[in-house]
């Protein structure tokens, strides 16, 4: 028998509880990266930083390193997002939510930048 106290000093019986609900994020789970490789990921993570941190100090890319700068950041972007934010488990519906916000903001920013004539 599984008993639980809350803050109001109020105990509960934790078996009537219906674990169909549980068995089906336990399912759902089971796609989850193991921790090996969110160190793995981690790892390329590091890696695609020490590139970004390296691109400024190489000489000649003068025409590149702002693209390259923009797909590297895009890049770890997508990563933390679709794995440390557990996006790329999720529902689609939540997944297009993110999705509408992002490709929103965009333009937004880009019009705030074009306002105070940044760009």
């Amino acid at each position: 028998m599984s008993v639980t106290a809350d803050t109001a000093g109020h105990i509960e019986d934790l078996d009537h509880i219906d674990h169909a609900d549980h068995a089906d994020h336990v399912e759902h789970g089971d796609d989850h990266p193991s921790t090996k490789q969110y160190w793995m990921l981690a790892l390329f993570l590091g890696i695609v930083t020490a590139v970004e941190i390296a691109i400024p100090y190489i000489e000649g890319l003068e025409a590149i390193k702002v693209p390259s700068l923009l797909f590297f950041g895009a890049v770890k972007f997508a990563v933390v997002v679709a794995f440390f934010m557990h996006l790329k488990f999720d529902q689609p519906v939540f997944r297009g939510l993110f999705l509408v916000g992002v490709f929103g903001a965009l333009p937004l920013f880009i019009v705030m930048l074009l306002t105070f004539r940044a760009l």
